[in-house]
């Protein structure tokens, strides 16, 4: 393959779980593609997760970071994008995650170059378990993006943050991480063509208590500090978008403060109670919310209440 193919740069946020991080390592490393670097940004201080990997480290395979301090979940997906990685093109691989496609980055870079590169990210699916294997056909679905996620069911269904290959130029200026993975892709997915290979190409492991995929204290706050930035909810002024994905993100910072201690509910809860004008996107979708509402959401809305409840007392 010429040297002068893109880079692609895997990012693997890491922590702990030694055993998992190898196996994930180990599949970013057997993909075809060959111009590519692996970047681990361990935000943990086992040292057992280094020991597994310095074989690789010491023969220059991959590029080993541990974080002095705790930076959380977003904060380190945002290091490894702004700081760590250098490819044109990124993806951000968990550290207890990994691919099962071999050939998956390869035929995205093919596929690009075809295309002139006009694809501004790719995303496959992936699977929970290693029951459903990668399938060996090149077809892609190209998307008009700002019309793609304006079908919120359609597009979350099948977004898949582990098989992204997105554009890092991009990235960074779309404010990626700063909320979470589907905030950035829905930015940069606005503006242009995207590309979904619809079959599997890795493994999402669901974790209990996996620091990889939850959120620190300090991600919360900055979660809607960031909505108080003047413009970015214009992104969601479409009411076809945001009456669906202002009540999703909302709901989602609803349970992540139900599962905070009693002392640190009290900070996402006056950010919550500050932001008026996201307060005032929410209630549009949640007015849409009820009027489409069956009895199962119904039911799943009266929880969210009572987690409000707490979270004013």
């Amino acid at each position: 393959m010429s040297s002068n193919w893109p880079l692609v740069s895997i990012c693997i946020p890491a922590y702990d779980k030694p055993d998992l991080i190898l196996q994930c390592v180990k599949s970013a490393l057997a993909q075809t593609y060959q111009n590519k670097e692996v970047i681990v940004s361990d935000d943990s201080e086992n040292e057992q997760v280094y020991s597994v990997l310095k074989e690789y480290v010491s023969q220059n395979q991959i590029k080993y970071y541990q974080n002095k301090n705790r930076q959380g979940r977003l904060a380190n997906y945002r290091r490894l994008l702004h700081e760590l990685a250098s490819g044109d093109w990124v993806m951000m691989l968990d550290g207890d995650d990994y691919f099962t496609d071999n050939s998956y980055i390869e035929k995205c870079i093919k596929d690009s170059i075809s295309r002139n590169d006009s694809i501004l990210y790719y995303f496959a699916r992936h699977s929970v378990d290693e029951s459903k294997q990668a399938s060996m056909e090149t077809n892609f679905i190209i998307k008009n993006g700002s019309e793609y996620i304006k079908n919120p069911i359609e597009f979350c269904s099948k977004f898949s943050h582990l098989t992204s290959l997105y554009k890092r130029r991009l990235a960074i200026e779309s404010d990626f991480y700063q909320f979470n993975d589907l905030h950035g892709f829905l930015k940069l997915a606005s503006l242009g063509l995207i590309a979904y290979y619809p079959h599997f190409a890795g493994v999402w492991r669901n974790v209990p208590m996996s620091q990889s995929k939850s959120l620190s204290e300090q991600d919360l706050y900055n979660i809607f500090r960031y909505f108080q930035k003047p413009g970015e909810l214009d992104l969601f002024m479409n009411i076809q978008i945001s009456n669906r994905y202002i009540l999703y993100y909302f709901i989602n910072y609803l349970f992540l403060i139900n599962r905070l201690p009693e002392n640190e509910k009290y900070i996402a809860r006056d950010i919550l109670l500050q932001s008026s004008r996201f307060s005032d996107y929410f209630s549009k979708s949640l007015e849409l919310f009820l009027i489409q509402a069956n009895n199962i959401i119904l039911k799943f809305y009266l929880k969210l209440l009572n987690i409000l409840y707490q979270c004013r007392n």
